[in-house]
């Protein structure tokens, strides 16, 4: 199998030894062009290799074309709200079981922290909003889901 393009563009091609099999001895010969061409995609994809897989992880802090977050319905018996997405954060308020709340945002904790790795919400409570680890809430579309969720329990 002989892959060129004619009329080859420059009369310099270079034949790459590797023999498919021996019984066809089949030779690849590709194009200086060619061999550019191939050479830049790996590049590319070796570049596109080295990303870190956490930073691809991370979800947008908002959605676009959602309509929202959702909603928040409390798990927890007694789940503390805090100033921000940190175990070590001040605690502002607490939320008792089956409560539901809408979601203001969202973010990833922090990796370097074992306790806070995971998802936070923001919920907008009465006059105050603070944040709560994914643990302790159930995410639902809409209010009423959320609030049907939490009457049959």
């Amino acid at each position: 199998m002989k892959l060129s393009v004619y009329p080859p563009p420059l009369r310099v091609t270079l034949t790459l030894g590797l023999r498919l099999t021996q019984t066809l001895g089949l030779r690849l010969t590709l194009t200086l062009g060619l061999w550019l061409t191939l050479a830049v995609m790996c590049a590319g994809l070796l570049a596109g290799c080295s990303k870190s897989l956490e930073s691809s992880l991370k979800p947008p802090e908002t959605p676009i074309l959602s309509g929202g977050l959702g909603w928040a319905l409390v798990t927890g018996s007694y789940v503390r709200m805090k100033e921000s997405p940190s175990v070590q954060a001040a605690d502002i308020d607490h939320l008792r079981r089956h409560s539901v709340f809408e979601i203001e945002s969202r973010v990833r904790g922090a990796a370097s922290v074992p306790a806070d790795k995971g998802l936070w919400y923001k919920l907008k409570a009465e006059g105050s909003s603070g944040w709560v680890m994914e643990g302790d809430v159930e995410v639902y579309r809409g209010k009423e889901q959320a609030e049907r969720a939490a009457s049959s329990r």
